[in-house]
This record gives structure tokens, C-alpha cells and sequence, in this order.
């Protein structure tokens, strides 16, 4: 079975970072069987299909509008994923989400059987780099969640002895600024 992470955002436009700075996060600190792939997809627009192919679960990772106060955590199942905000036309190929991108991948034969979403309520998206503070205190329980999904598929990461620098360029030039 080959499964996916894949951390989707924009690390220039703050909490909009969130996944990848998760899926930084996740590689830093453990270690995955070589049929998960972890990656920062960040905003990968239709691009996004093709890494469904071939995926039997696939978890995704973002910022999400709504739902409650800032850095509120969710997990949703595929069926139960929020839609984009009606009224809002999509103009660019940079402006497809994982519903579309599911949906696509359905259409072709090639879609995931399984897949979930991790999402943060966001509370800036504005341009600038660095995480809210309510939002970066929603990474640990989103690897968490993460980890959670993958191992009722079996899959059992290993913990990396002292790893906390994600090596994230962005990172380091939050906390300079």
C-alpha cells in the first residue's frame, strides 16, 4: 500500500503555511517506511492530481477557513471535505483544491481510497512569513493527527533521536524578523 502526506501552502503568506510547515515538522522528527511519502507540496494547484495517482491513502494538510476559532484542529474524511467559499470563481490553475483534484483523479480511475484532510482554522493569511501563534500551537496535535491516520493504515514511523530543527528556511527567518 502506498500512502501520502502532503503538506499544502504558502509559507509566504503566513498561516497559510501551516502545511507545509507540518510536513517539515513530520520529516525532522520521524522517520517513514519507504511507502510513505511526506512532502511540502505547497500550493500545487492542478499539479496536485498527478501526486494522487498511484496513492491508495492520501492526507493532506492545510489552513481552512471557518470552523471555529483560530488554530482549531480538524480531520475530515474525503465525503466530509469543506468546499471552497461559494462566489469566489477560481481564475487561475493555482486555485484547485483537493475536492477538484480528487474528483479529477476519480474521474480518471486513479483516485486514493482513502482520503483525509488536517486542517487549522487560520487567522492570518496575509503576506508575511511565521505562523500565528495560535495556529503554530496547533502543529503538535496535527502531527499527532497525522501520525494517528497513518498508523490505523498499519504504517508505524520511528521516532528521530533529537530532531527539532525542520531545516525550514522560513522558519529561521521568522523568528530573524
Amino acid at each position: 500500500m502506498r500512502l501520502a502526506v502532503l503538506g499544502m501552502g504558502n509559507v509566504l503568506r503566513r498561516d497559510d503555511g501551516f502545511g507545509p510547515t507540518v510536513a517539515r515538522r513530520l520529516l525532522s522528527r520521524w522517520a517513514f517506511p519507504d511507502d510513505v511519502a511526506v512532502e511540502d507540496v505547497g500550493t500545487p494547484g492542478l499539479d496536485l492530481v498527478s501526486r494522487l495517482v498511484g496513492v491508495d491513502v492520501v492526507v493532506a494538510v492545510d489552513a481552512v477557513e471557518g470552523g471555529g476559532p483560530a488554530g482549531a484542529l480538524t480531520t475530515w474524511r474525503w465525503h466530509e471535505m469543506p468546499a471552497a467559499p461559494p462566489g469566489e470563481p477560481r481564475v487561475t490553475a493555482h486555485e484547485a483544491d483537493l475536492r477538484d483534484a480528487l474528483a479529477a483523479a476519480t474521474l480518471h480511475g486513479e483516485a486514493p481510497r482513502e482520503a483525509y484532510l488536517v486542517g487549522a482554522v487560520a487567522h492570518d493569511t496575509g503576506d508575511g512569513v511565521g505562523l500565528t501563534s495560535r495556529v503554530d500551537a496547533a502543529l503538535e496535535p496535527a502531527c499527532r493527527a497525522v501520525l494517528s491516520i497513518l498508523a490505523s493504515h498499519g504504517v508505524r514511523a520511528t521516532a528521530r533521536d533529537g530532531a527539532d530543527d525542520d531545516g525550514a528556511w522560513w522558519h529561521r527567518r521568522a523568528a530573524a524578523g
